[in-house]
């Protein structure tokens, strides 16, 4: 069954991968009303009071250094250091707050916002607004000032509502009056008074209406004009979150009308770190609402440029991350749009065809390089997505006519190898699976065509008949038949690596597990040429071995077998091979007459009490050999006579070995006596 990737947290996805410690209050989605009386959600979260002022604050008094530097003035750090600890007055705390410093290196976003905020004073200063600002600071009586008519003053200047614009006239105001204030005669009282009524005025009503707004980041940040957006006769309302806070909330249609004009507007715009957030905000909605209610889905499946646009957002994040692939807002947009999509093909089927052409067929497939990227997680989802699609068995058939299906399946090798996804095993499976499989096969490098036999391996030992398709199956027995052939013809090849040992190996091993179940048996059975052409090659090892000392030298003594034991079967792929040669040959010969036969024929049953000895590079060979006999002597009378001759003419005897264990090798006692011979599960 599909699955489906759910994560509602909007706190971003690093925290939803990784977890965090305790159980942090859940942010709640902001809405900031902006100058065409339209709203559009945010991914930042709403920050309490007391960041609130903190943060304004900060930007008060590095307003007054800008201010300071501005009019070329002496130290004007010191002035903003003043104006902040004057600020710090009457606040309740356990220990001694923090300096300005330490508050802006624990908190990096407010250097962010005040050079927002610099950056529009910098625009406004240029405006004749900025000296009619000044003339009015410079005409107040500050020896009549009070902070009623302050407070007065400075509420004028909102009267007809707030916005960025008179927020940044209020800073110039406010910094004006108190440079005015510290450089007149004025007692010192005075002028800290002054200092304190513009801190309260900020405090208590500006700082109140910033935090309605979502905070200071959301009020100053200079993009939010440009992404506005605008749909004629739509007006977006309060349900248009970019959240969903259960998982069976069913989405309004109203809502659906606001985010499709939220993502044109998005495709319409550079894709900036802005429009990065905006988009993963985008795709977080998107994602939780297919996870949750199916109705979703399939509303979303009827607004087909919704999804067009979902898909060229993220391939303008692929082309992003491509040129700057530590762009982490990027990266983030892009983890959440695979979501996106991964949890809508899993959550109705009928979305599966739609998807596949978008990200797949219509336009250059997005797999290769999601499935290469340098980012586990991208890979991950892009890896859950594909699976997602390829439930479908048409579009399982049209991804094996793809020129880029082996570089996925490569990319999927290479996933499995890094132990990273369950996906990527998921759709290595899914590969066995497929008539075609062995054309892709025979196109995949090397290490790739090893880790789909280990998947194979395991497949084959499944019940389920359908785990491997026939025709791999077939691909793996014709390849070891010329191989083995090609030995048989040039014996000494096998000895000079000319041969891809390690492939021969996992080949073979396939073989020896699919003839052992009888789902596959009877596809490997009638393989006569195989079964002759691995009898060759086992004549060859053999006698090979005999020969001299290489890596077919059988090593008969105890002590060898333990050290062998001990060491890393994987070190050295001919290790096991001879065994393995023995295990094919017992099983294809299992109740079939003809296979019987064949063996004797090429004098097969000899060669196999032949190799019966104690060999620690091939462990339990001798009770491999014993199950071929075995299979070989059942209700096949002629081969029975074949080892009874032997036997007479001494030529089977037990081994010196086989004694010191206590091992009698009596073959024919064992079938007279009434014992099946059969093959291990």
């Amino acid at each position: 069954m599909a699955r489906k990737i759910v994560e509602v947290q909007a706190s971003g996805d690093a925290a939803a991968a990784s977890g965090s410690a305790g159980a942090p209050q859940q942010p709640r989605p902001n809405l900031l009303p902006l100058q065409t009386h339209l709203s559009i959600p945010l991914l930042l979260p709403t920050p309490t009071r007391e960041e609130t002022e903190e943060e304004g604050r900060v930007l008060l008094s590095t307003f007054i250094d800008y201010q300071v530097a501005q009019e070329g003035m002496e130290h004007p750090e010191a002035l903003g250091d003043m104006v902040y600890s004057q600020t710090l007055e009457g606040v309740e705390a356990a220990q001694a707050p923090p300096s300005r410093e330490e508050v802006l290196l624990a908190h990096p976003v407010y250097r962010r916002v005040g050079r927002e905020l610099r950056d529009l004073a910098e625009r406004f200063s240029y405006s004749p607004e900025r000296s009619r600002v000044r003339q009015e600071a410079d005409a107040l009586d500050l020896s009549t000032l009070t902070r009623e008519n302050l407070n007065s003053l400075m509420l004028e200047l909102f009267h007809d509502g707030f916005s960025r614009e008179r927020l940044v006239t209020f800073f110039f105001f406010c910094s004006d009056l108190i440079l005015r204030a510290l450089r007149t005669s004025l007692g010192a009282c005075l002028r800290m008074q002054v200092v304190l009524w513009v801190w309260a005025f900020l405090r208590d009503n500006v700082c109140d209406w910033v935090l309605q707004r979502g905070g200071w980041e959301v009020v100053l940040t200079s993009y939010l004009p440009s992404l506005v957006v605008t749909a004629a006769g739509v007006a977006v309302c309060a349900a248009a979150i970019f959240y969903i806070w259960k998982n069976c909330e069913l989405v309004a249609e109203e809502t659906w009308v606001s985010v499709q004009a939220i993502s044109e507007r998005l495709v319409a715009e550079p894709l900036t770190a802005v429009v990065c957030r905006l988009s993963a905000e985008l795709f977080r909605f998107l994602r939780n609402a297919f996870a949750g209610d199916p109705a979703n889905s399939e509303t979303a499946l009827s607004r087909r440029k919704l999804l067009q646009n979902v898909d060229y957002l993220i391939r303008a994040l692929m082309e992003q991350r491509s040129k700057e692939p530590t762009d982490e807002e990027a990266t983030v947009a892009l983890r959440c749009g695979l979501q996106c999509f991964g949890n809508l093909v899993a959550s109705w089927e009928a979305s599966r065809e739609l998807v596949w052409n978008l990200t797949f067929l219509w336009s250059t497939p997005i797999y290769p390089a999601l499935l290469s990227s340098d980012d586990a997680t991208l890979r991950m989802y892009a890896s859950m997505l594909l699976h997602g699609c390829l439930l479908k068995g048409a579009l399982l058939r049209l991804f094996f006519w793809s020129p880029c299906t082996a570089e996925v399946v490569t990319c999927l090798t290479q996933m499995m190898a890094d132990v990273e996804s369950e996906w990527s095993l998921f759709l290595l499976e899914m590969f066995l699976t497929h008539e075609n499989s062995p054309v892709i096969f025979g196109k995949l490098p090397r290490q790739a065509r090893w880790v789909v036999l280990d998947v194979a391996v395991e497949q084959v030992q499944k019940k389920d008949g359908q785990a491997v398709h026939a025709d791999f199956l077939d691909h793996l027995c014709a390849f070891l038949q010329r191989e083995f052939e090609d030995v048989v013809a040039v014996p000494h090849c096998i000895d000079e690596g000319k041969l891809e040992p390690i492939q021969i190996s996992k080949m073979l091993n396939v073989l020896c597990e699919a003839s052992c179940n009888e789902n596959f048996s009877q596809l490997i059975e009638p393989k006569q040429g195989l079964l002759k052409a691995t009898l060759g090659v086992l004549k060859v090892v053999h006698l090979l071995g005999k020969s001299g000392n290489n890596a077919f030298t059988p090593a008969p003594k105890l002590d060898d077998l333990v050290k062998a034991e001990e060491a890393d079967s994987d070190v050295d792929p001919r290790r096991n091979f001879k065994k393995e040669l023995v295990r094919l040959v017992g099983n294809m010969s299992h109740h079939s007459r003809a296979n019987q036969d064949l063996v004797r024929q090429v004098e097969g049953i000899a060669l196999l009490l032949d190799v019966c000895n104690l060999d620690a590079k091939n462990p339990y060979i001798i009770q491999w050999v014993v199950l071929a006999i075995r299979n070989l002597l059942e209700n096949n009378p002629k081969n029975q006579e074949v080892v009874a001759g032997l036997v007479n003419k001494g030529i089977v005897t037990d081994a010196p070995q086989l004694q010191e264990l206590g091992i009698s090798l009596d073959l024919l006692s064992l079938t007279r006596e009434g014992m099946s011979p059969g093959r291990p599960e």
